[in-house]
């Protein structure tokens, strides 16, 4: 049985004596963490059964090790960095390997822009006179209300809350966006809302929040 090499030069060795000339890596990360990570051994363009061969199997051990010492992967996500995809090609030049990282990163970020809605009169007015803040998300379309003072609804009340709900709905579905370059709109994560500070200076025209998603090159 073929032990993991215990050093670097050992698996230089071990190297040499398969024919390897390239070992590729597919990964991704994000969310605090690792994903999938894929390996891949090249004699020439031809590539190796590790599954079968337990030379090169043991040598993807070392390898599974020492990626984490030569490469740094950016794994740790926040409400704007999502994570990172790309591959590491490996090989090995004048006795020492090389880690050769091309991968790029995705970015989410808000786009918010104020738009047009025509309330009824009665409506405009039972917003400005019982809302704090109201806001409709596109995935659960629940109208989320924070009211300003305690209210028993009345039928036509109700009413208003109805057509508030319906143009919300009718905007995130019919608002027509355009990406900038190089970004790409997330699925059903548009809301439409009308901030309390905005209704206590008597502006009811709500603001529409785009989720959208870029790319760039990762630094290696």
């Amino acid at each position: 049985m073929h032990g993991t090499p215990r050093t670097t030069l050992d698996a230089i060795d071990s190297w040499k004596k398969q024919g390897i000339t390239k070992c590729v890596l597919d990964f991704n990360c994000g969310g605090d963490q690792m994903g999938d990570m894929t390996w891949k051994f090249y004699k020439d363009e031809e590539e190796y059964a590790i599954d079968t061969d337990l030379k090169v199997a043991s040598l993807l051990m070392y390898f599974n090790e020492e990626i984490f010492n030569a490469v740094e992967f950016y794994v740790n996500s926040d409400s704007n960095y999502m994570g990172e995809s790309g591959e590491v090609i490996i090989t090995l030049e004048n006795d020492l390997f090389t880690y050769d990282k091309v991968a790029e990163s995705e970015y989410e970020e808000d786009d918010i822009i104020e738009i047009d809605i025509e309330f009824t009169e009665k409506t405009q007015v039972f917003i400005k006179e019982n809302i704090a803040h109201i806001e409709l998300e596109e995935y659960n379309n629940r109208l989320d209300i924070h009211y300003s003072k305690d209210l028993i609804l009345s039928d036509e009340e109700n009413s208003c809350i109805t057509e508030i709900h319906d143009k919300f709905r009718e905007k995130i579905i019919n608002f027509e966006y355009t990406p900038k370059d190089g970004e790409k709109e997330c699925d059903e994560q548009r809301s439409v809302c009308i901030y309390g500070d905005d209704i206590k200076e008597g502006n009811l025209k709500p603001n529409i929040t785009i989720r959208v998603r870029r790319y760039e090159p990762s630094e290696n």
